[in-house]
């Protein structure tokens, strides 16, 4: 076992290393403490909605319905780091390193598992966790209670773990048998979140829709079980949660090591013959760079939910009249005409933004990015590239979504749904790419590691919040009844134009040096 900690070990080391290699140079420093400080306020913002959430109930003379909901976010949860875990890649490129070593197959899975265990444990820790720590001070339940959550929240993520590796080998073992491998295991991976999306929603509904708690409680035993340890430190409950928790986790962890250092067996193709057909550099980039991204599924599915949210938000307002969007902006104080526009805008725009391919598309190259920069081909090119996959996969949903919108809300408006979203995922797309020239992660064992841990990923995914709802902010709290929607919409398409003028020559001029330095 000490070798399976000292393995776990490494692993933190490397992963803190990456960050502090250049411990001399300041933007690195500037961008982790950004990235702790949207942690520390993502914290703040789950606690507050627990204090709320905890008070309202409090005051209703129900209390336990705050753990009610903490029960039902907790496993909405779950599922999504399931999904998010499911794309385990079929190799790493530490294996045959470690296969060499004079350690056993089961303490290198372990490792590796612990260390993927750790980041979903301390994801737990900052959403759930401190609703239970709000639900003790507020209804003076005892230190216990906060001990029992804190249980709960360290279970979880082992079966989070277990089940995404289980339906990562199952995926695989199908995709093996088609002649794309890795295109048809992404394809699997996009029906799984869709799937995910259709459960939320059909469970959110059902929760909603029924009344009588312990109905809805004794179906849904997993939300039982957390509900009544947490509160009463029922036993049986707790063992059912560990049984289910370990026992899968031990499972995966058992089928993982068979599988560990054997060759994974794919389609082979017997054609000999090699077509080629001269074109363009910069299609040519296009044509590797989208074939690429559609071949490593953890890129896909990390990249891609905030397309499917905006086709799913055109399809919500497409149900709701547009008399009860105003009458939520009356709830608020806001009474404008076109008000109702800027709010669907903004809504748009944020999750549009969230499509960043981007903020990794350099740290995916790896050890071969100097044969990129060896090809006879402009800097420029190879920029617009990787911007061109991006704007690929957001303005498809814009194109489909502004039309409907336009027939719900004017024809006249078809023209902001369209800009204005474009722009605003362009300015991302050119900013993702120039962050991660600046933090680049091209040392990695698995495209899990510069995907979802990078920091220019999540610089990126904060710094494209930020930028985005700025000026909505300032519209809402002080524009709102002095100009019209139509006024406004012009002064975002300027906003917007204005960025992505200053971030493409800040891309070619700065990023173009950072690039020619790695």
């Amino acid at each position: 076992m000490r070798k399976t900690w000292r393995l776990v070990y490494n692993y933190l080391l490397t992963f803190i290393g990456s960050f502090i290699s250049k411990r001399r140079n300041a933007r690195f420093a500037v961008g982790v403490l950004f990235v702790l400080g949207i942690g520390a306020l993502m914290v703040f913002l789950f606690t507050n909605t627990a204090i709320a959430t905890t008070v309202k109930f409090a005051q209703l003379g129900v209390p336990e319905l705050a753990m009610y909901s903490n029960s039902f976010m907790a496993i909405l949860i779950i599922l999504f780091l399931t999904v998010m875990r499911s794309a385990l890649p079929a190799k790493t490129t530490d294996e045959q390193l470690l296969l060499s070593l004079p350690i056993k197959k089961t303490q290198i899975i372990l490792a590796k598992s612990l260390f993927n265990y750790l980041f979903d444990f301390l994801s737990l820790l900052g959403i759930l966790f401190p609703s239970y720590i709000v639900y003790a001070v507020i209804n003076r339940a005892g230190i216990a209670l906060v001990f029992r959550g804190l249980l709960i929240t360290a279970l979880l993520p082992l079966f989070s773990n277990a089940l995404a590796t289980l339906i990562a080998m199952l995926f695989q073992k199908i995709a093996t048998s088609f002649r794309n491998f890795s295109l048809v295991q992404t394809f699997l991976i996009l029906l799984l979140i869709g799937g995910y999306v259709l459960a939320s929603y059909a469970l959110n509904d059902y929760l909603v829709s029924n009344t009588d708690l312990n109905a809805v409680l004794n179906r849904f035993k997993p939300m039982k079980w957390i509900m009544t340890f947490v509160l009463n430190g029922t036993l049986l409950s707790l063992l059912w949660i560990a049984l289910i928790s370990i026992g899968t986790y031990v499972i995966s962890i058992s089928l993982r090591v068979t599988v560990f250092g054997k060759e994974v067996k794919s389609y082979r193709s017997k054609k000999n013959d090699l077509n080629f057909n001269a074109k363009a550099p910069l299609w040519s980039l296009y044509q590797k760079e989208i074939k690429y991204y559609f071949s490593v599924p953890i890129y896909v599915i990390n990249t891609i939910f905030g397309a499917i949210m905006y086709v799913g938000l055109a399809i919500v307002l497409l149900f709701i009249k547009q008399q009860t969007i105003i009458d939520i902006m009356s709830s608020m104080n806001i009474g404008a005409s076109g008000a109702e526009l800027a709010f669907i805008l903004a809504a748009g725009c944020i999750i549009i933004t969230t499509v960043c391919t981007t903020s990794s598309a350099i740290s995916l190259e790896g050890k071969h990015l100097w044969i990129l920069k060896a090809h006879p081909v402009k800097v420029r090119d190879v920029f617009l590239s990787k911007i061109l996959v991006n704007m690929t996969l957001t303005t498809i949903p814009i194109l489909l979504v502004a039309p409907v919108l336009g027939i719900k809300y004017g024809l006249a408006n078809i023209w902001m749904f369209v800009l204005i979203p474009f722009l605003a995922s362009l300015v991302i797309a050119i900013l993702g790419l120039y962050f991660n020239l600046l933090f680049p992660k091209l040392e990695w064992e698995s495209e899990m590691q510069p995907v979802k841990q990078g920091l220019s990923v999540m610089v990126s995914l904060f710094f494209g919040f930020a930028f985005v709802i700025l000026p909505f902010v300032l519209y809402f709290a002080f524009l709102v009844n002095r100009i019209n929607y139509l006024w406004f919409a012009l002064m975002l398409l300027g906003y917007f134009a204005v960025w992505v003028a200053g971030s493409y020559f800040l891309l070619l001029k700065n990023g173009k040096t950072q690039f020619e330095r790695l």
